[in-house]
């Protein structure tokens, strides 16, 4: 596809591919390859499109310092402890259910 937008002169459609090839990248956990991609997308992209208002958007938001997620741990230790004690109290299928959220909440964050 972006050997063809190059081939046709589209530079605009070349603009777009260079961007989804970025987003590709971010998926697979490669911030730097998607970051060149992004980059390499807005000097195709017009400046007045929203497909450049948004690329801009991704580099933001992949160049700002991620936070410790406090909050994040927290619960995940409290789900965790109270697993264990459902387990050595031998309620195991609030203690099922209770690994059930652990796990969906680790999935979850994981995913974001």
């Amino acid at each position: 596809d972006l050997a063809i937008c190059r081939q046709l002169g589209d530079v605009q459609g070349e603009g777009q591919t260079l961007a989804n090839l970025g987003v590709l990248y971010e998926h697979q956990n490669q911030p730097d390859q998607a970051l060149d991609l992004w980059h390499q997308a807005l000097t195709k992209l017009h400046p007045d499109s929203p497909k450049y208002a948004t690329v801009s958007q991704w580099i933001h938001a992949a160049t700002q310092p991620r936070r410790p997620d406090w909050l994040g741990w927290f619960l995940s230790l409290g789900i965790g402890l109270f697993l264990l004690w459902n387990l050595i109290n031998r309620h195991w299928l609030i203690a099922l259910f209770s690994f059930l959220i652990l796990i969906g909440w680790y999935t979850f964050r994981r995913r974001r």
